[in-house]
């Protein structure tokens, strides 16, 4: 169960970086994350802190979302240019959170959210027939309705500019 769940995370975090990487070098339409304010869910461990990382060293300004306060401290003590990234502690199940953090943010950096990537997501590790409604529902508000929480947020803005990218990352086991 742990290599298969080692195989899907590795699995998804190249496809996001794939991502990342196609949209700042595809020939016909290159993009700069220069500068550009960046959400990532799920910031303090895997794919999130990765994703973090390698967005503030290509001159993204970055603001980690996750509930996990001192990893979030953690990923933001590891970039080499503090004044990058702007940590905002969030359980992104509860959407009034996800309301205050990403209002925060945009206050704090004085611009508008420009690409949101949800990376979110909780695995329980139990046995399916071993799992309680709670940890069915817990999963459900993390790893799906944490994405419509935050794409809900700041899609209005994107949509006023005509300008903006929401990423999701998901996974089925």
């Amino acid at each position: 169960m742990m290599e298969e769940t080692n195989t899907i995370v590795a699995g998804t975090a190249a496809l996001v970086l794939f991502i990342v990487a196609w949209m700042m070098f595809h020939p016909q339409r290159r993009t700069s994350l220069r500068h550009k304010h960046v959400v990532v869910t799920g910031a303090a461990s895997g794919i999130g802190r990765g994703l973090a990382i390698a967005l503030c060293e290509v001159g993204a300004v970055v603001s980690l979302l996750d509930v996990n306060k001192a990893g979030l401290d953690e990923v933001a003590a590891a970039i080499s240019q503090p004044e990058r990234v702007h940590v905002f502690p969030c359980d992104v199940s509860d959407y009034t959170q996800v309301e205050t953090a990403l209002s925060t943010a945009v206050a704090t950096l004085q611009r508008p959210v420009e690409i949101l990537i949800n990376n979110a997501g909780i695995v329980n590790g139990k046995k399916f027939v071993d799992l309680t409604p709670t940890d069915m529902q817990r999963t459900m508000q993390v790893n799906t309705m944490s994405q419509f929480f935050t794409t809900k947020v700041v899609l209005p803005a994107m949509l006023e500019r005509h300008a903006g990218l929401v990423v999701t990352v998901s996974s089925v086991v």
